[in-house]
């Protein structure tokens, strides 16, 4: 009967340690690969400076730089405000390949004879396309410049 017994509980540790054997190899499922459409924005220069004396302008320029550095194309939807000042283009859409970049040149107006004053321009730019296909996920950046 001992026999029986040990036997059977032999059997038993041996079958037990086969299958949890088993489950160490049994692959782990695969991650869905999600796209990083990440991205940078540069200003250059960072501060503008508008003549609105009788003699000046009152136009300003700078380049907003997009780089990606993601391995799919993206597409960037950039919003450039200043209050109280013009801004052209206020919107841009670009289209940017993997690891290129693309350049806005932005012109900001202020009305001639205006009192001296400061502002905090801001770029903010979000990803609506990966490969074509729209994306709804915080892809964003901001960056901003100053005015005076």
């Amino acid at each position: 009967m001992e026999n029986t017994n040990s036997r059977f509980t032999a059997l038993f540790l041996s079958f037990l340690m086969l299958t949890s054997a088993l489950v160490l190899f049994v692959p782990q499922p695969a991650e869905a690969q999600s796209p990083t459409p990440d991205f940078t924005i540069e200003i250059n220069p960072g501060a503008i400076t508008l003549d609105v004396s009788p003699r000046g302008t009152g136009v300003g320029t700078t380049t907003i730089t997009i780089q990606s550095q993601s391995a799919h194309t993206i597409t960037v939807a950039v919003d450039i405000s200043v209050a109280g000042y013009q801004v052209a283009p206020s919107r841009a859409t670009v289209t940017i390949g993997s690891m290129q970049s693309a350049t806005l040149n932005v012109a900001i107006a202020a009305l001639l004879r205006t009192p001296y004053r400061q502002a905090q321009g801001n770029v903010h730019g979000a990803v609506t396309h990966v490969d074509g296909a729209p994306v709804s996920a915080g892809y964003e950046q901001d960056n901003g410049f100053f005015v005076s």
